[in-house]
């Protein structure tokens, strides 16, 4: 039987005040990822590397370049 796919958030994190980068608020939650997931990122989270099955970022443009 083939796995739906489906477009769905498993995991929403708490606020945190002033500024603070999306790589170093992943690193201290320490999210655990189920086998086989599949994890979309935005480039706010250059060098995160959590163990999923695929990770999906987009690469950073260099500026000035389109």
């Amino acid at each position: 039987m083939a796995e739906r796919k489906t477009p769905r958030v498993i995991y929403l994190r708490q606020t945190y005040a002033g500024t603070a980068h999306d790589k170093k608020i992943a690193d201290h939650e320490q999210i655990v990822y189920a086998p086989h997931t599949s994890l979309y990122q935005d480039t706010g989270f250059q060098g995160y590397q959590p163990e999923v099955a695929r990770l999906r970022q987009p690469k950073k443009s260099r500026a000035g370049v389109n």
